[in-house]
């Protein structure tokens, strides 16, 4: 094998002339006529120089495109891989921000129902608030009218008559409703205020029972003896109707005329004294009866003046109990000084 090789050079240098004038693709063209095992001998490869350097070249040609289809197969498979990895990364992201929106949209919701709900039980509320403060603001105007007329029913009790003084409490009947509906629309500390003005109210009334049968028994003696007057007025005048003038036909009965006319003068003035009497008593009964009820009245508001307080502090009304006890104690002073002065007054004309 190794002796024939420079014939086998011969013979491929004869038979193949112009090969090395020739391209390396007329090269290998020619080339690959030739049995595999002549062409890619080395002898032939140290023969032709230009073929080595095409083969070589195409070995080349083919690595680098080999490497390159590897390199490109390799960006291709590592951008894939990376898309890959980035599209499951962005469906993860798209799962999480979709599980944070459900999660978001579902808070949302209830908190907006939750809110709604709030809102309208804000409503509600303020709305039954507000009944109840028209409520209670109705309710406190009667608690102050029921409270006057059971003391102006206390001042007036000694002009009453005895069969009808009796009776006075069931007057008060409104002031006790009034102050018993204070115990479901008020607060606790004002019903209680309420109450207790109330049952302040009927201990002061029936203090003052014990002086106003004593009144109204001067007052029975004064009715009386008015009724006894006007009698004896209607009597003295039917006698001197019946008598009439002196003429001669009636002086017989002078005497008897003027007996009987001096009789019933003498019963009028009588009458006249007892019935100053009768007043003088019923008078001085009347100032024990003032004086007390002023000794009390001035105790009997105080209580009233608490739920006052207390009503005005639930009716969001400015002002605190001080100025209110202020208010009421410059009231009750220039009450009593007027009462003072009355009595004077009436003194002084009676002496």
């Amino acid at each position: 094998m190794t002796a024939s090789a420079p014939l086998t050079a011969k013979a491929a240098s004869a038979e193949l002339p112009a090969i090395a004038a020739s391209t390396p693709v007329s090269l290998t063209a020619t080339a690959l006529h030739h049995s595999w095992g002549s062409i890619f001998s080395a002898d032939y490869f140290f023969a032709n120089p230009a073929a080595a350097g095409s083969l070589l070249s195409i070995a080349g040609s083919a690595l680098v495109g080999i490497l390159t289809l590897s390199g490109v197969g390799i960006t291709l498979w590592v951008n894939r891989a990376g898309l890959l990895k980035q599209l499951r990364a962005a469906e993860v992201e798209a799962e999480r921000n979709r599980a944070f929106n459900t999660k978001q949209a579902s808070e949302d919701r209830e908190h907006s129902r939750k809110e709604a709900a709030i809102d309208r039980e804000n409503s509600a509320n303020q709305e039954h608030v507000a009944r109840l403060m028209e409520m209670r603001k109705v309710l406190y105007q009667t608690l102050i009218e029921e409270h006057q007329k059971a003391v102006a029913l206390v001042a007036f009790l000694p002009t009453v008559p005895i069969a009808e003084i009796s009776s006075a409490p069931a007057k008060l009947l409104g002031y006790a409703a009034a102050a018993q509906k204070t115990m479901i629309i008020s607060e606790v500390s004002t019903s209680r205020a309420a109450t207790d003005a109330h049952a302040k109210v009927n201990e002061f009334l029936f203090s003052l029972f014990p002086r106003l049968i004593p009144l109204a028994n001067a007052q029975t003696d004064i009715d009386e003896v008015a009724k006894r007057l006007a009698r004896n007025r209607e009597q003295l005048a039917a006698l001197n109707a019946e008598f009439g003038a002196v003429t001669p036909e009636n002086v017989a009965a002078w005497g008897r005329y003027k007996f009987n006319s001096d009789k019933l003068s003498a019963d009028f003035e009588n009458l006249a004294a007892q019935q100053q009497k009768a007043w003088a008593h019923r008078n001085a009964l009347l100032a024990e009866y003032q004086d007390s009820m002023m000794s009390q009245l001035h105790d009997v508001h105080r209580p009233f003046v608490a739920f006052l307080a207390l009503a005005r502090a639930e009716l969001g009304l400015s002002g605190s109990a001080e100025e209110l006890i202020l208010q009421t104690e410059t009231m009750f002073a220039r009450a009593s000084a007027a009462m003072a002065k009355f009595k004077a007054d009436v003194a002084r004309m009676q002496s």
